[in-house]
């Protein structure tokens, strides 16, 4: 391992890089079935390494040992070489040894907490600790192989072996957070924190395992764009220990959350599990802010940014809905004191457009019209623009209109729910969630009117800098998400897409 050069190890990194995103697609069942066996001779090896460590240093081996008594780390943090600010400081190198703990639960949702938690205790930290133990009493032997401790301890006739297994295991371990963002992008989603992406399930028996394109490739690129620009794994020690460190100090944050809004523990008990558990984050956090500067400011940056995106796709949501809230109250208020709506182009509720329909004697064509939207009481704009538009509000009608309701196919999951089509044949009326499967062939079926949405500042809104800027970047992410033709494979029907300026 020592003669590949570093340009060589960073072409073999990301040639790995993109052999593990193109797999995505095909789901993760083919690396789940060898994810078990891999991990299991991965933690035994290394546990074995330091056993054979331990048993050839045995006098170094006793001092390992005499670390487990309390009286050892009062000595560190008072009377040893790094002791008092540099004891602090050295945690910063101390939290490395449990960066990729927090992998365990990326797949929480998946296993559940007794899985992880026994194979924490039964195997995975036993066999860290034993590993650490061995690094450590060759150490004590011979201080020059700090930089290389876990290699210098394999005998040599086994250095290619276990160079191989820990890339296997560094895949599987890197599969286990690609999923797990994957099933956190998924939820983002469906809580609408996220404009509209494809979720395509790649396992029919496993709901969670799921593979979401746009995520996958922006992943990859972020990931090789990190590989080229550090090129060591120990460049980028700052970041994760920021990483790590931040992690643990924000689920300690949610789980106060949890234990007193959720589950009503009283605040004495929730104390008691809370703080000791923050002091020790704290103290990690803390020691690696000092490492911003070096390749800590990495995870910062993208986490602020995911975390302005999210918000403002958010904000923007909750505002654009309260919006069309405010909209339909109006409407409702004119038809409750006129009997109908002032114009087919500016309704937008089910009932205000059937009191279109039965009072404006819009003209039938033999032509099926799908109009999408994602509410089911929303009638979107298109539907007054194409009327008006091409004057089929013109000529009288034969037919009553009538209203119907279908509920969203269940097998679509959240994200074919996202948006809901209204259907028009004929003077009826039905709004419908469920995705086209097949089309029939072009010109014989239904034409899909769909909605190009723009967003602009209403003037009297009262609207600052700030959220003139975040309605700018709402719209962005609305007009960049997966269009709806692709979205629900519509590429071979017949479709019209009309241009909709919305004032928020």
């Amino acid at each position: 391992p020592a003669a590949i050069g570093e340009d060589a190890q960073v072409a073999i990194a990301i040639a790995i890089l993109l052999l593990i995103f193109l797999m995505q697609r095909s789901g993760s069942k083919i690396i789940g079935m060898v994810a078990g066996p891999v991990m299991v001779v991965w933690f035994l090896t290394i546990a074995g390494l330091g056993v054979h460590s331990l048993a050839r240093n045995p006098t170094s081996a006793r001092h390992v040992f005499s670390g487990f008594s309390p009286a050892a780390f009062v000595n560190f943090w008072i009377h040893g070489n790094y002791s008092g600010v540099s004891a602090w400081r050295s945690l910063a190198g101390v939290v490395l040894s449990v960066t990729g703990a927090e992998a365990l639960y990326a797949d929480l949702g998946h296993f559940g907490a007794a899985p992880i938690s026994s194979a924490w205790f039964g195997l995975v930290y036993p066999c860290l600790v034993l590993q650490y133990m061995g690094q450590a009493a060759a150490l004590i032997e011979n201080p020059e192989g700090v930089v290389k401790p876990f290699y210098n301890a394999v005998p040599q006739e086994l250095k290619w072996p276990v160079l191989i297994l820990a890339t296997f295991a560094t895949v599987v371990a890197s599969q286990a957070m690609i999923t797990g963002l994957f099933s956190i992008l998924t939820q983002a989603h469906a809580l609408k924190f996220l404009p509209r992406i494809q979720v395509l399930h790649t396992n029919p028996d496993e709901q969670g395992q799921v593979y979401i394109p746009e995520a996958n490739w922006t992943l990859c690129t972020m990931c090789i764009a990190i590989c080229l620009a550090f090129r060591s794994s120990s460049s980028l020690a700052g970041a994760y220990g920021i990483a790590v460190t931040s992690t643990f100090l924000v689920t300690t944050c949610l789980l106060w959350l949890v234990l007193r809004r959720v589950w009503r523990w009283p605040l004495l008990a929730a104390l008691g599990v809370i703080v000791p558990m923050l002091v020790i984050d704290v103290a990690l956090w803390s020691a690696n802010v000092l490492k911003i500067v070096e390749s800590g400011w990495v995870p910062v940056v993208i986490s602020a940014v995911l975390c302005l995106l999210m918000h403002t796709h958010h904000w923007g949501r909750a505002l654009e809905e309260s919006v069309m809230a405010s909209e339909a109250d109006a409407e409702a208020k004119e038809i409750e004191a006129s009997g109908a709506p002032s114009g087919l182009a500016t309704l937008s509720t089910l009932p205000a457009l059937l009191g279109a329909l039965r009072g404006s004697g819009l003209a039938r064509t033999e032509k099926v019209a799908v109009f999408l939207t994602p509410y089911a009481w929303r009638v979107p704009r298109t539907v007054g623009a194409v009327a008006t538009t091409l004057g089929a509000s013109q000529g009288p009608s034969s037919s009553s209109p009538s209203a119907s309701r279908e509920p969203c196919n269940e097998q679509l999951e959240n994200a074919a729910c996202d948006d809901a089509a209204a259907v028009v044949e004929e003077g009826r009326m039905a709004t419908t969630r469920q995705q086209p499967q097949q089309q029939p062939p072009h010109g014989h079926g239904p034409t899909f009117v769909l909605h190009n949405l723009h967003y602009a500042t209403r003037q009297d809104a009262g609207h600052g800098c700030w959220d003139h800027f975040r309605i700018a970047l709402y719209s962005f992410l609305v007009l960049n998400a997966r269009k709806p033709i692709r979205f629900f494979g519509l590429e071979g029907g017949s479709t019209m897409e009309i241009s909709v300026v919305r004032f928020l």
